[in-house]
């Protein structure tokens, strides 16, 4: 009896500190401290001023980060003091600082317009030169950073072959992973140096996938073995050479070698933790692609979606258009915090990066830029170096397809390329009394082709695709003129694809595309690959292609040309 009254006392006194225990514990889990939850998201809004609504975005949710588009750009001087105020707001209602964010890759990409423009990184990486890799860095660190702006959702790091990826075309640096490690992490090195966070896009790669993200559901063939092998390369590369904090972004890409459930990368623990967080860095900012892409409808309801990629590991996440979203977003994480879903030690680790990457970025003293200083960073003179630097690379290359006017035994190749190799560039060619006819949409390279064109009868004429029967009949009526086309974008690359084959096969294409953009691309004669629709590319373009004799040929190109319509 007293060994039962005993056992009973002590089962009392036992049971009695466990549901103390249990109250103080619950008690410390109530007290603690609210998260700020508006941290984790990098959002988008409208128009060019506080005042039109980034305010109250400002005030609602608190975000972490803000993306500019070109929407939310009108000069530099309304830029720099867009993010001025912003960043002033932010650290007034929230008490911390704003990432503040563009696309500013180069190329097609490009939110803030200068002349000349950044090269695309396809063009840069033609170079073969990493000065000019870093240098492209340098020089949009220091526009970015006038104009109050700390991050670059750039460089793009996927390997992709430029001959097939009609999605990210001249964005990406190439196909082979040794130089776009080499490039990117140049770039990078750039913009940190200016002082603007780099964030290498779009983790685990975007190049073999199966179509594109902002449109569709895509996926990728790609296993570990080939992602260690090609794909993560140029990750590993800014992981060990960069020694400031910098970022990734996901994305919206399935990889089912990887994560058998089918999910995209955004959504992907297996991807996010257990590929880049145990095999790249555990320290680097990893925030989603916009999740309100249809390549993220894995998950319909877009709350879940940010929850989803929280989840998984991601620090923040983009919402780059709606308002609306962007508050349901942020109650889809509360409630998911609150429900115990949402692990606070998750999102207490990404406020630790965010922090981190706010205090390498964001100056104590935030300082508006001067009307001089902002001239000065859209009118930097390395752009031109830039520019120049890729059109000397395109010449270069081109000359190195041109064979030989001798070979090995001493014997004269014939000028005709042809009979040499079909991938070789044409000998130049000499005057003749058939005009060269040159089409092209813009009259500057039209111009720029003619003035250099010393000793040759050249028939320019503007391009546009309404008038293809009439330039198709002009072509024929010239059976033995040159044709040259500058394939100045996509519309005039969908002209170009739809000639006839005998008007094809005499044709020499200046592409600024890529030859994915291109239908049948052996169908031409030659395709001069620039990337890059520099002010001058006529003129070095007559040089590569023409025997030009100034000293023999006294007239002038403007006696020699005729320009007709057809």
């Amino acid at each position: 009896m007293r060994l039962a009254t005993r056992f009973l006392a002590t089962f009392v006194i036992l049971a009695t500190s466990s549901v103390l225990n249990s109250n103080r514990t619950h008690a410390n889990t109530s007290a603690e401290k609210p998260l700020p939850l508006g941290q984790l998201l990098i959002v988008g809004f409208k128009g060019t001023q506080l005042k039109d609504g980034l305010d109250d975005v400002i005030r609602e949710t608190k975000p972490g980060g803000i993306l500019l588009f070109g929407r939310n750009v009108k000069s530099a001087e309304q830029v720099a003091q867009l993010n001025f105020s912003a960043q002033a707001l932010s650290k007034q209602v929230s008490k911390s600082p704003l990432l503040i964010a563009i696309d500013q890759e180069g190329g097609n990409v490009i939110r803030i317009r200068h002349t000349p423009t950044l090269p695309s990184a396809l063009a840069i990486s033609r170079t073969r030169d990493l000065t000019v890799a870093r240098r492209s860095g340098l020089a949009t660190g220091r526009l970015l950073k006038s104009l109050g702006i700390n991050v670059n959702l750039a460089p793009v790091v996927d390997v992709s072959d430029p001959d097939t990826d009609k999605f990210l075309g001249t964005r990406s640096f190439g196909n082979d992973p040794a130089r776009v490690s080499a490039m990117t992490t140049a770039l990078a090195l750039g913009l940190q140096e200016h002082g603007i966070l780099p964030v290498a896009k779009h983790f685990p790669g975007h190049g073999d996938a199966s179509g594109d993200s902002h449109l569709m559901a895509a996926s990728s063939p790609a296993d570990r073995a080939l992602l260690f092998e090609r794909d993560l390369l140029p990750y590993f590369s800014l992981a060990r050479n960069l020694k400031k904090p910098w970022g990734a972004m996901l994305a919206h890409v399935s990889f089912p070698a990887i994560d058998n459930s089918g999910s995209p990368a955004t959504f992907s623990k297996p991807i996010v933790t257990g590929l880049f967080r145990k095999e790249v860095s555990s320290s680097a900012l990893v925030m989603t692609d916009d999740i309100e892409m249809a390549g993220a409808g894995a998950e319909k309801d877009v709350g879940l979606r940010a929850v989803r990629a929280i989840e998984a590991g991601a620090d923040m996440v983009m919402i780059a258009w709606s308002r609306r979203i962007q508050i349901e977003v942020l109650k889809a994480l509360q409630s998911a915090l609150d429900s115990g879903r949402l692990k606070r030690s998750r999102v207490e680790e990404a406020l630790q990066r965010i922090a981190k990457a706010k205090s390498a970025y964001v100056p104590e003293r935030l300082v508006l830029s001067s009307r001089e200083e902002l001239t000065r960073s859209l009118k930097n003179p390395e752009f031109t170096m830039l520019g120049n630097a890729v059109l000397r690379a395109a010449a270069r290359n081109l000359e190195e397809r041109r064979p030989s006017s001798v070979d090995v035994s001493g014997d004269i190749t014939a000028d005709n390329s042809d009979t040499v190799s079909e991938s070789s560039t044409p000998m130049r060619m000499l005057a003749s009394a058939d005009p060269i006819i040159l089409l092209s949409a813009r009259a500057d390279f039209l111009e720029n082709f003619r003035k250099r064109a010393v000793g040759h009868r050249v028939m320019p004429v503007i391009l546009r695709p309404s008038r293809k029967e009439a330039i198709e009949r002009l072509l024929r009526s010239n059976p033995e003129s040159a044709v040259f086309v500058y394939v100045s974008g996509k519309q005039v690359a969908a002209f170009v694809s739809a000639m006839p084959e005998e008007l094809a096969a005499r044709m020499i294409l200046i592409n600024v595309e890529t030859r994915a953009a291109i239908e049948r691309p052996e169908r031409f004669r030659d395709i001069f690959e620039i990337y890059y629709r520099h002010p001058e590319l006529g003129g070095v373009v007559a040089e590569s292609y023409l025997d030009i004799k100034p000293a023999v040929q006294k007239r002038t190109a403007a006696s020699q040309s005729t320009e007709q319509k057809p």
